[in-house]
């Protein structure tokens, strides 16, 4: 009887260590799971974030050759304007300068 009871608690002691380790077996790879998706969530996050930054700056590049004719196009445009102004201009203020000066001899 005695050795009945020690075997039978041995027996039961056995199955209840190897369930305990199951189970902290299946808690372990849960918890190591989820540290894995977390770390693959944070190095998505960072690789969208860089592509997004790469992105932007190459559009930029295209948008800085495709702007610099526009500029200089316009600069162009606006002095061929301001071109007849300033030749009016000059010689409104020549002709005032001559008349100033022939009032101050006569």
């Amino acid at each position: 009887q005695k050795q009945y009871r020690g075997y039978t608690a041995r027996k039961n002691a056995a199955v209840i260590v190897s369930s305990l380790l199951l189970l902290q077996k299946c808690h372990r790879g849960y918890f190591a799971r989820k540290n894995v998706a977390s770390m693959n969530s944070s190095a998505l996050t960072l690789q969208k974030y860089y592509r997004g930054y790469t992105a932007r700056r190459n559009v930029s590049g295209i948008y800085s050759s495709a702007l610099l004719p526009q500029k200089q196009y316009r600069g162009y445009d606006a002095r061929r304007d301001v071109s007849p102004m300033r030749s009016s201009a000059l010689l409104l203020q020549k002709q005032y300068r001559g008349y100033a000066a022939r009032k101050n001899v006569a």
